[in-house]
């Protein structure tokens, strides 16, 4: 497993090979394109690619036109997240909704527990753990983040908001 690699070399990287088909990377598209792939190489190499053939010589790529790719990528992939979702508990989803909503929030508080409907604490624990072992979630910096970002993306944009009613 290649870990993440540093914000500057990816830039580096990056706006080297857009620029040698004559594309200009705009500021808000590096962090825009490391955001979307929570700069996990292979994820970045994925999103660029898709990019790379999307993009025009002479065109600009802005941050907007990063994240339309990464919806797009994300919308592809929908049958196979579907199959993934149909295989998990109500709990378990709403648990994957928080955490696109708040990847660096507290999945162990109350709160989020009844505002969220994900049950007891200790259910709330249970899923989590779950989640982890299926490899959907991972831990990072003491909280949880998606395996695969894109599935983030699509979560955040089919699911729809739940918990607060």
């Amino acid at each position: 497993f290649l870990g993440n690699i540093a914000e500057d070399d990816f830039r580096v990287f990056i706006g080297e090979r857009f620029k040698a088909i004559g594309i200009k990377v705009e500021e808000a598209a590096f962090k825009r394109i490391l955001a979307e792939t929570d700069a996990i190489p292979y994820y970045v190499q994925y999103l660029c690619s898709f990019l790379w053939n999307k993009c025009r010589e002479g065109a600009k790529l802005t941050a907007e036109f990063v994240y339309e790719t990464a919806v797009h990528i994300a919308d592809t992939q929908a049958p196979f997240y579907m199959g993934i979702l149909e295989h998990i508990p109500l709990k378990q989803r709403r648990l994957l909704q928080v955490v696109a909503q708040n990847p660096a929030g507290k999945l162990y508080s109350r709160e989020i527990a009844e505002m969220y409907k994900l049950g007891p604490l200790s259910t709330v624990q249970v899923s989590a753990g779950l989640l982890l072992k299926k490899g959907i979630l991972e831990k990072e910096n003491g909280g949880y983040v998606f395996s695969d970002p894109f599935l983030r993306i699509w979560v955040l944009k089919n699911i729809g908001s739940l918990g607060k009613t």
